[in-house]
C-alpha cells in the first residue's frame, strides 16, 4: 500500500500522534489497532512503518527493519520494538506472516 506524504501527515493529525519517549526510556511498547504503511519519499526511497495505538494514544513508528514472526514483533531503525497486541491481515498482505 502507497501512502504519500500529505496523507501520512493528515493520518497523524487525525490520530493525535506526538513525539515519543526515547528508545533507552521505552524500548519496546505494546500496540494494538495497527496497520503497516509504505511511505515514499521524494527521493524514491520507501520505508514501512507501525501505525497504531499505544495506551490509547496514536503511534506511528520509525522504518521497520525486521520482523520476528513467532513472537509477532516488529524491531525499527530506532531499535524500539513494537509488540503486536492483535494480529490481522496485514501480516500476510505483507509477506510477514507465513503459513503455520
Amino acid at each position: 500500500m502507497d501512502i504519500n506524504l500529505l496523507a501520512l501527515l493528515d493520518l497523524i493529525e487525525r490520530t493525535s500522534l506526538r513525539p515519543s519517549l526515547p528508545v533507552e526510556i521505552e524500548p519496546q511498547i505494546f500496540i494494538t489497532h495497527w496497520s503497516i504503511y509504505e511511505a515514499e519519499f521524494r527521493d524514491g526511497t520507501k520505508s514501512r512503518h507501525v501505525v497504531g495505538r499505544h495506551l490509547e494514544k496514536g503511534r506511528a513508528s520509525t522504518a521497520i527493519q525486521s520482523f520476528d514472526s513467532d513472537m509477532k514483533r516488529f524491531t525499527t531503525r530506532s531499535g524500539r520494538i513494537y509488540q503486536l497486541k492483535a494480529m490481522t491481515l496485514m501480516l500476510m498482505m505483507f509477506g510477514l506472516g507465513g503459513a503455520r
